[in-house]
């Protein structure tokens, strides 16, 4: 009897764990998309809006890693602080992945769609040492 509890016990944990970080799925937003990627600093006031939050930014730049993932990057700024980056990892030309910056210094949140359907599928929080925090 004790050896299945515990074993309950293990499953229910382990199922809470699995459906750590993930979060109902939502849609990130980009009023820059339209802009061309490769953009070397363009000035354009807009947003990136997800999950009812919204972030302003007035400049975007983009460059092109070439690292296996994570193909082409775009950095938003508003005044001259770094506000949000995005990119494209699989190279389908949507953005897939997604950071928040606070103070232009550290990541707050982090955002993914794993299956490229356009949607957010895990969220991952961050306190302002980087440790994970949901």
């Amino acid at each position: 009897m004790r050896k299945s509890m515990i074993f309950i016990c293990f499953i229910v944990l382990l199922i809470s764990f699995v459906g750590c970080g993930k979060d109902k799925s939502f849609e990130v937003v980009d009023e820059a998309s339209q802009i061309k990627s490769n953009s070397e600093g363009v000035d354009f006031e807009g947003s990136v809006s997800f999950d009812g939050e919204t972030v302003p930014f007035n400049r975007v730049y983009d460059d092109v890693n070439n690292e296996k993932d994570f193909k082409e990057r775009r950095m938003y700024y508003k005044d001259e602080q770094l506000q949000f980056v995005s990119w494209d990892k699989n190279n389908d030309g949507m953005k897939d992945f997604w950071i928040r910056m606070v103070d232009g210094e550290y990541a707050d949140l982090q955002m993914e769609d794993t299956d490229f359907d356009g949607k957010v599928d895990i969220v991952t929080k961050f306190d302002s040492k980087g440790r994970i925090i949901q």
